[in-house]
């Protein structure tokens, strides 16, 4: 039977030798060159640069290299190169386009082109991992549930859900199905074939510290405990987000100590969200606590829910050099003991801030530092019942913007100002003619120093649109917007978009603006209306 293959075999090859023809043809030099022109369909292609004959399977492999500008080229320089990969086109050019249709892909069919092949495998994974541990994506408020992208972004969102533990079913179940088995002393990762040496799709996970209420409820927080670590210790080199929510543990640092141990088997985190419900840290000292980890790896630290200073501050004195990305409660940056000059050297790599809780006193610390921040969040800014500042809440929020001013690619404002205005102002009965002429002139150095060169995209609530300062700063500082972004909980944009098309005549390089209907029934899409600049020959 071996004796008939072989010679079966063997009459291919001679069919494929004698079904060629063979031209001469004259190079550049004059020279006579022999080249083979192939027929039928198992064609050998001859280059005079390379190795003589290749078979298809072996061009396909080398195309695989190509930019996809060489590859098209070659698909359409001659029907013979066409016909050649003509059942390889979709295997060859779906990992060229893939990232740029991914967008529009819904998680369903993102998911199905895995299949394709093993490249297409790989890089839908890298993609995913890629949208979901970007700090840029982590940042972003998503208003856009109702379109593509954002679909995208809350279906990515739903496939990272499956990797929330919250409870001790779900982590036993996760265990057992990774078939690992409670032996501190070997590494089970990649023992089973059939078991992915990643089995986290977008490389995060979500978990939950309870502390026990009484003893029997204590044997069973340390088996959840453990078989965590046994997960950890397997596969937590994967994990590059984590997100860690500490319950009601009051006083006791016995969950604080948990998230140490487990962050000490995520060596390659990249985003880190830690959460405190009813941690008020007012018995723990900053000296009491373990030393963290080295998490060379970590750019984005978000502590905006972490209601322990001192622990938010054990955790920012470690990790603040490396973290381009940090989003804070507004109370830190005011009860942190941290002086101007210590916050200054603190994060000088930063690119992104967000504080939720503004104070007139945050923004007093802010507008004296100068971190290369590009991108500035703030959401809801609040009344304080003494204010030692002179300035009121404008005042400061326009010098602390004028701080970053050279820097700042997009401006963040969550928030109605207008409602503050008449709360914040100086109850002076008859100002003084000196105070009178003080107030020009702070507000002159204010508004003075106030130019942005780079931002190009301003976000807001719509209710800012009446404020006295606000056009005024848009349309005399901003010259250079690209994109502004207006939050609404009405779905009446009509007066708005009047009012807003006025900013076409003065920004030359204004090309849209956005409306966003944000309604306060979370099971309401949101709506958006979008002004665009038309271009007349």
């Amino acid at each position: 039977m071996e004796t008939k293959k072989a010679e079966s075999s063997s009459k291919k090859r001679v069919k494929l030798e004698v079904e060629e023809k063979k031209e001469v043809k004259m190079d550049q030099a004059g020279a006579q060159q022999v080249v083979v022109v192939p027929f039928g369909s198992r064609e050998v292609v001859q280059s005079p640069k390379t190795t003589p004959e290749l078979f298809p399977e072996m061009w396909e492999r080398i195309f695989r290299y190509l930019p996809m500008e060489d590859l098209i080229s070659i698909l359409n320089s001659t029907p013979e190169w066409n016909q050649l990969l003509a059942s390889k086109k979709t295997t060859i050019l779906l990992p060229k386009v893939l990232p740029l249709i991914m967008d529009y892909f819904d998680a369903s069919s993102l998911l199905a082109t895995r299949v394709v092949s093993k490249i297409s495998n790989q890089l839908v994974n890298s993609a995913l991992q890629s949208y979901w541990l970007s700090p840029e994506e982590a940042f972003k408020i998503h208003f856009e549930n109702s379109t593509r992208v954002g679909t995208f972004h809350s279906e990515i969102e739903s496939i990272s859900d499956n990797y929330v533990f919250s409870a001790k079913p779900d982590v036993e179940k996760f265990v057992n199905s990774l078939k690992l088995k409670h032996d501190p002393n070997q590494n089970q990762s990649g023992s089973d074939p059939k078991i992915p040496r990643n089995p986290f799709l977008t490389s995060n996970i979500s978990i939950d510290i309870d502390t026990p209420m009484s003893p029997q409820e204590e044997e069973l927080h340390q088996q959840d405990f453990r078989s965590l670590q046994l997960l950890l210790s397997n596969y937590g080199h994967h994990i590059q987000r984590l997100n860690c929510t500490i319950w009601d543990i009051m006083s006791e640092t016995q969950g604080i100590l948990k998230l140490i141990s487990y962050l000490s088997f995520v060596p390659n985190v990249k985003i880190l969200e830690l959460t405190a419900e009813s941690l008020t840290g007012e018995e723990i000292e900053l000296g009491t606590l373990p030393a963290l980890p080295n998490l060379d790896k970590l750019e984005y630290l978000d502590l905006s829910d972490m209601m322990a200073d001192t622990v938010a501050s054990h955790f920012i004195q470690k990790y603040a050099e490396q973290l381009n990305t940090f989003v804070c409660e507004g109370t830190w940056l005011k009860t942190t003991g941290l002086d101007e000059a210590s916050l200054q050297n603190l994060l000088p790599n930063l690119k992104r801030l967000r504080v939720e809780g503004v104070y007139c006193s945050t923004l007093s610390k802010l507008s004296d530092v100068h971190w290369p921040i590009e991108v500035l969040h703030f959401d809801t800014f609040e009344i304080e019942e003494h204010n030692e500042n002179e300035e009121t809440l404008e005042q400061l929020l326009l010098k602390t913007i004028r701080n970053f001013s050279q820097t700042l690619t997009q401006l963040e404002l969550y928030a109605d100002l207008t409602k503050f205005e008449a709360e914040l102002q100086p109850e002076v009965a008859e100002p003084s003619p000196s105070a009178s002429s003080s107030s020009s002139a702070k507000s002159q150095e204010l508004d003075s120093g106030i130019l942005m060169p780079n931002l190009k995209t301003l976000i807001s609530e719509v209710a800012n649109m009446g404020s006295p300062w606000f056009w005024g700063f848009i349309l005399g500082k901003c010259k250079n917007l690209k994109e502004i972004h207006f939050n609404t909980k009405s779905a009446d944009f009509r007066e708005p978009i009047e009012v807003a098309k006025h900013a076409f005549e003065e920004l030359p390089d204004l090309t849209k603006v956005y409306f966003w209907f944000d309604p306060d029934n979370d099971e309401d899409e949101v709506h958006r209306a979008v002004l665009t600049r038309a271009y007349h020959n």
